[in-house]
């Protein structure tokens, strides 16, 4: 027979999901504008191009500091609309993931294996490689975070027919499985960190209710 999960222990378990990954995701938003910023500084970007790279360095701006926002304000917020913060946390975080996707797909069409696309090549993989850790609570939000960043790079390399570029695109491909299988285990750790706490709390609570229980046995056998 199929076991009933209780509806309260899932609302629970979404709510520290949702709040640690908004914990998790504060360093690594502010992390994404000072490398594009970098990004830009180091390389003939900003000049070869710098109607493109305003728009970018803008809407990351945005998405960033709007994710910001919403991870300071949850912790006292999600209650009232728990719903609402579980997909809007989830729908922001891929949306900049697919930003880096697209300029990670771009890039390689100005610079094909210049120092500037090596740049957004190092700086995709390295977010990833990151939300295997910052994104650990939810697997499923780590691989597609992940796929969108490397995905497009990968169809760069594949598109272009040649071997460089072929190449490329099977060792993106290959590391995009690592770094899935590296936040699996993460998510595996951090669920079974959970499910501890939880069996933690109901020891303690059935400690206590034995003390409680004993205690009050004893002084009906006193009477």
């Amino acid at each position: 027979m199929k076991k009933r999960i209780d509806s309260e222990l899932i609302r629970k378990y979404r709510k520290e999901e949702v709040l640690e990954l908004a914990r998790r995701s504060q360093t690594s938003l502010i992390v994404h504008f000072v490398i594009f910023l970098f990004l830009v500084i180091v390389t003939p970007f900003r000049t070869d191009h710098l109607t493109m790279a305003w728009m970018f360095g803008i809407i990351i701006f945005i998405v960033s500091s709007a994710r910001f926002v919403m991870a300071k304000k949850i912790a006292n917020t999600y209650d009232n609309a728990p719903d609402f913060w579980f997909y809007i946390m989830t729908l922001s975080t891929l949306v900049s993931g697919a930003l880096w996707g697209a300029f990670g797909y771009i890039i390689p069409h100005f610079y094909e294996f210049d120092r500037t696309f090596i740049y957004i090549l190092l700086i995709n993989c390295g977010l990833a490689a990151g939300a295997t850790s910052s994104m650990a609570p939810r697997y499923s939000l780590s691989r597609n975070f992940t796929l969108i960043m490397i995905a497009p790079i990968c169809a760069f390399g594949f598109l272009s027919g040649s071997s460089s570029g072929i190449s490329l695109a099977v060792l993106c491909a290959f590391s995009a499985f690592m770094f899935t299988r590296m936040a699996k285990d993460n998510y595996v750790w951090h669920r079974g960190w959970w499910v501890w706490w939880i069996q933690a709390r109901w020891i303690t609570r059935w400690n206590q209710f034995s003390e409680d229980f004993e205690k009050t046995t004893a002084v009906c056998n006193h009477k």
